[in-house]
């Protein structure tokens, strides 16, 4: 049986050097019996040690799995999941309400027409046993909830980790808050840099704030009122900067850049409109169309992820850190 099959980077860049680790017993062994091990890295390389080292050479999603065989041949293994990105890409977290429509394809949409690669991943590929799954602070992150979706408690340990190691997130979703209590969560006022709020407030528009980095000059007004019906007025701790204002002239999205960058929207990304403005469509003399000219969604977006920066490129020393066993 395996005990754990564990990998020290979870999230790497090409190049970089993971350990892989697994221990595991026979339950009913023989006399002088020994287990054997066969790692399978998903590239075509393998190895037959517990411990081991392995570097991949391209970015892609990778699913290392572990054999191990005892001396009466019976064969049990254990699947791991390994992410590898270029540095530049951004790991974009799908963590919408299950019972709500998928949001991808907006995302996707946005990441090619503004020439970003990215890497959708679920939740449950970040959160680790206790906090981020190692090497992910690497990167940027973008983390949708969506309409309807919120953190639960390993959510919520796997961002104030991943901040902690000077990360890099968008957090986005009008009901990140519902069931956080600034007064009662350290969450929500150390990570999230909220120190009160009121719920769904709504808003018909967003406006951006004169001066800030990423909204100066812009103003949002949404076609689909009931997308952002749920949109939070929030009170910034010390430190937090807003960066839109609802139509009651409160905050509804922030930012803040110290120990680590964060801007997080408590209204609905999803809800801007994603359409070329019409008026700015014109004619050549050969009557070929021009390119129309980017939308809000895509100017807002590019403009987050150019202020998030890129993490430091520096050597991650990760311990081997816990990951489902079988």
């Amino acid at each position: 049986a395996i005990n754990k099959a564990e990998a020290s980077l979870y999230f790497a860049k090409p190049g970089q050097e993971i350990e892989f680790a697994c221990q595991a017993h026979d339950p009913d062994p023989l006399e002088n019996g020994e287990l054997s091990y066969l790692w399978d890295f998903d590239d075509g390389t393998s190895a037959e040690t517990a411990i081991t080292r392995h570097v991949y050479t391209a970015p892609g999603e990778y699913w290392p799995t572990v054999w191990v065989q005892d001396a009466e041949g019976e064969l049990v293994g254990a699947e791991l999941y390994v992410a590898v990105l270029n540095r530049e890409d951004i790991v974009f977290v799908n963590d919408h309400y299950p019972r709500e429509d998928d949001t991808a394809g907006f995302w996707g949409d946005l990441f090619s027409k503004i020439d970003k690669d990215y890497l959708e991943v679920r939740s449950a590929d970040v959160v680790a046993d206790s906090g981020a799954k190692a090497g992910l602070e690497q990167f940027r992150v973008i983390w949708t909830c969506a309409q309807y979706g919120g953190l639960d408690d390993a959510e919520q340990a796997a961002i104030a980790d991943f901040l902690d190691k000077g990360g890099r997130l968008f957090l986005t979703g009008p009901e990140v808050l519902w069931e956080l209590d600034p007064d009662e969560s350290e969450f929500v006022r150390n990570y999230l840099h909220v120190i009160g709020k009121e719920d769904d407030v709504g808003t018909t528009f967003v406006t951006g704030v004169e001066g800030d980095p990423i909204t100066d000059g812009l103003e949002i007004l949404f076609d689909d009122l009931d997308l952002v019906d749920g949109t939070d007025s929030l009170v910034l701790a010390e430190g937090a900067y807003p960066i839109f204002l609802n139509d009651t002239g409160e905050p509804c999205a922030l930012r803040y850049e110290g120990e680590h960058r964060l801007a997080f929207s408590a209204f609905m990304f999803e809800a801007i409109p994603t359409a070329s403005p019409e008026a700015a469509r014109t004619r050549s003399n050969n009557e070929e169309e021009p390119p129309l000219p980017p939308s809000i969604a895509e100017l807002l977006l590019d403009t987050v992820i150019d202020w998030l920066g890129l993490p430091p490129d520096v050597t991650v020393l990760a311990p081997v850190s816990g990951d489902k066993w079988y």
